[in-house]
């Protein structure tokens, strides 16, 4: 009962936009906010489960509905990455499932997550375009975190969490983690390019110190987040 006490308090407080970056795999899911102003973490996580099989994604898709319901009206966005590739069909399953109960939770809490993708049909005499939900795909994430889509497959989760270091200045225990923090950060960006809020030499993001770091992307980096605003749909 004091729980959910706290729970409602805490969530009459929270006001901030935020920005919500996802990185789901078979077992686990990896998910960080951020503050959509400063770029900061308010909370980061991997959420896990000792299930298996449908159950185990039951139990995750129940915790991750939990955590987003304890942020009404504050995510302004969420940023998926796109389906990676599993040797194991079941695997891939797996994964499908989850995502989708993800999307399921986004849309009955009314978290947009991003639709940017025209799709362009041709018919026997008219063209059709539709709007799409589409999520990052990881050749997209590496680009945005290395600025190349490739990375050497050896110490690949010790060099991205290294080069997420260097750029903004937050470590982390792991590459979950670190992922779904730089979905979040492209998510920001992409807002902030819809909004004409974004100006790269002026651009920010607060450090666990307190202090403002610049961040300035390339052109590689920001390459992927500008085709994205320029066939927006959404």
């Amino acid at each position: 009962m004091i729980i959910r006490k706290v729970e409602k308090i805490m969530k009459k407080k929270r006001t901030n936009k935020l920005i919500l970056g996802i990185d789901a795999d078979p077992t686990k899911i990896g998910l960080t906010l951020i503050d959509y102003r400063k770029g900061n973490i308010v909370r980061s996580e991997v959420i896990k489960t000792k299930l298996k099989h449908f159950a185990r994604t039951i139990d995750l898709i129940n915790r991750f509905d939990h955590i987003i319901y304890m942020y009404p009206d504050s995510i302004v966005l969420a940023v998926i990455e796109d389906y990676g590739y599993y040797q194991q069909q079941r695997l891939a399953a797996y994964k499908g499932e989850l995502i989708g109960l993800i999307k399921s939770s986004l849309l009955r809490h009314n978290v947009p997550f991003m639709k940017w993708l025209s799709v362009v049909v041709k018919g026997r005499t008219n063209k059709k375009t539709f709007s799409t939900e589409c999520m990052v795909p990881p050749t997209h994430l590496k680009m945005f975190i290395f600025s190349t889509g490739r990375v050497s497959a050896k110490g690949k989760s010790s060099a991205l969490m290294l080069e997420v270091f260097k750029q903004t200045g937050w470590e982390f225990s792991n590459d979950d983690m670190a992922d779904s923090f730089m979905l979040a950060q492209m998510g920001r960006v992409y807002h902030m390019m819809k909004n004409n809020k974004f100006d790269n030499d002026k651009h920010y993001i607060m450090i666990p110190d307190g202090s403002k770091k610049k961040w300035k992307y390339n052109k590689k980096q920001l390459e992927p987040i500008e085709k994205w605003v320029k066939n927006d749909n959404y």
